[in-house]
Protein backbone atom coordinates (compact mmCIF):
# COMPACT_ATOMS: atom_id res chain seq x y z
CA UNK A 1 0.00 0.00 0.00
CA UNK A 2 1.41 3.43 -0.92
CA UNK A 3 2.46 5.84 1.80
CA UNK A 4 0.21 8.80 1.07
CA UNK A 5 1.22 12.19 2.35
CA UNK A 6 -1.97 14.00 1.36
CA UNK A 7 -5.67 13.57 0.68
CA UNK A 8 -7.75 15.24 -2.05
CA UNK A 9 -11.53 14.95 -1.83
CA UNK A 10 -13.38 15.48 -5.11
CA UNK A 11 -17.16 15.90 -4.96
CA UNK A 12 -19.45 15.20 -7.90
CA UNK A 13 -22.61 17.30 -7.84
CA UNK A 14 -25.71 15.77 -9.40
CA UNK A 15 -29.43 16.39 -8.92
CA UNK A 16 -30.79 13.67 -6.63
CA UNK A 17 -33.82 15.37 -5.08
CA UNK A 18 -36.07 13.71 -7.64
CA UNK A 19 -35.73 10.79 -10.04
CA UNK A 20 -33.86 11.82 -13.20
CA UNK A 21 -34.38 9.85 -16.39
CA UNK A 22 -31.01 9.11 -18.01
CA UNK A 23 -32.10 6.65 -20.67
CA UNK A 24 -33.81 7.83 -23.86
CA UNK A 25 -37.37 6.67 -24.31
CA UNK A 26 -37.09 3.02 -23.55
CA UNK A 27 -39.04 0.11 -22.24
CA UNK A 28 -40.39 0.27 -18.73
CA UNK A 29 -38.28 -0.87 -15.77
CA UNK A 30 -34.87 -0.91 -17.51
CA UNK A 31 -33.13 -1.04 -14.14
CA UNK A 32 -29.83 -2.64 -15.15
CA UNK A 33 -29.37 -0.38 -18.18
CA UNK A 34 -30.11 2.69 -16.07
CA UNK A 35 -27.62 1.69 -13.35
CA UNK A 36 -24.91 0.80 -15.86
CA UNK A 37 -25.31 4.12 -17.69
CA UNK A 38 -25.05 5.99 -14.40
CA UNK A 39 -21.90 4.01 -13.52
CA UNK A 40 -20.36 4.70 -16.94
CA UNK A 41 -21.17 8.41 -16.58
CA UNK A 42 -19.53 8.44 -13.14
CA UNK A 43 -16.39 6.91 -14.66
CA UNK A 44 -16.39 9.49 -17.46
CA UNK A 45 -16.73 12.35 -14.96
CA UNK A 46 -13.89 10.95 -12.86
CA UNK A 47 -11.68 10.65 -15.94
CA UNK A 48 -12.56 14.18 -17.07
CA UNK A 49 -11.74 15.47 -13.61
CA UNK A 50 -8.42 13.58 -13.55
CA UNK A 51 -7.31 14.92 -16.94
CA UNK A 52 -8.69 18.44 -16.62
CA UNK A 53 -7.43 19.14 -13.10
CA UNK A 54 -4.35 16.90 -13.00
CA UNK A 55 -2.06 19.69 -11.76
CA UNK A 56 -4.42 20.59 -8.91
CA UNK A 57 -5.11 17.02 -7.73
CA UNK A 58 -1.66 16.27 -6.43
CA UNK A 59 0.89 13.62 -7.26
CA UNK A 60 0.94 9.87 -6.63
CA UNK A 61 1.52 10.53 -2.93
CA UNK A 62 -1.95 12.11 -2.73
CA UNK A 63 -4.93 9.82 -2.12
CA UNK A 64 -7.77 11.02 -4.35
CA UNK A 65 -11.28 10.30 -3.05
CA UNK A 66 -14.07 10.77 -5.60
CA UNK A 67 -17.48 11.18 -3.93
CA UNK A 68 -20.88 10.89 -5.62
CA UNK A 69 -24.21 11.90 -4.06
CA UNK A 70 -25.95 9.36 -1.85
CA UNK A 71 -28.88 8.93 -4.25
CA UNK A 72 -26.86 9.05 -7.49
CA UNK A 73 -27.99 5.49 -8.24
CA UNK A 74 -31.71 6.19 -8.22
CA UNK A 75 -33.80 4.83 -11.08
CA UNK A 76 -35.16 7.59 -13.28
CA UNK A 77 -37.89 5.79 -15.18
CA UNK A 78 -40.03 5.12 -16.95
CA UNK A 79 -41.59 2.53 -14.68
CA UNK A 80 -44.76 0.61 -14.17
CA UNK A 81 -46.31 1.30 -11.79
CA UNK A 82 -45.18 4.95 -11.71
CA UNK A 83 -44.89 4.79 -7.90
CA UNK A 84 -41.95 2.39 -8.34
CA UNK A 85 -39.74 5.44 -8.92
CA UNK A 86 -39.91 6.18 -5.22
CA UNK A 87 -38.27 2.85 -4.43
CA UNK A 88 -35.11 3.32 -6.49
CA UNK A 89 -34.03 -0.07 -7.89
CA UNK A 90 -36.01 -3.16 -6.97
CA UNK A 91 -33.47 -5.75 -5.77
CA UNK A 92 -30.85 -3.02 -5.64
CA UNK A 93 -28.92 -4.99 -3.05
CA UNK A 94 -28.14 -7.48 -5.85
CA UNK A 95 -28.16 -5.18 -8.87
CA UNK A 96 -25.82 -2.45 -7.64
CA UNK A 97 -22.96 -4.72 -6.46
CA UNK A 98 -23.10 -6.45 -9.87
CA UNK A 99 -22.92 -3.10 -11.67
CA UNK A 100 -20.07 -2.03 -9.39
CA UNK A 101 -18.10 -5.16 -10.30
CA UNK A 102 -18.83 -4.84 -14.02
CA UNK A 103 -18.32 -1.10 -14.53
CA UNK A 104 -16.85 0.70 -11.52
CA UNK A 105 -14.20 -1.71 -10.19
CA UNK A 106 -12.38 -2.11 -13.54
CA UNK A 107 -12.24 1.67 -13.97
CA UNK A 108 -11.22 2.67 -10.45
CA UNK A 109 -8.89 -0.28 -9.75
Amino acid sequence: MPNYTGIQIIGYGSVTSQPTQVLPNTSFNAYRQDAELRAQTLCQVAEWTRTTFAQKLGDNKTLKIFIAPEFYFRYGGPSQPPAALGDSYPDGEQLLPNVAEKVLRPFFA
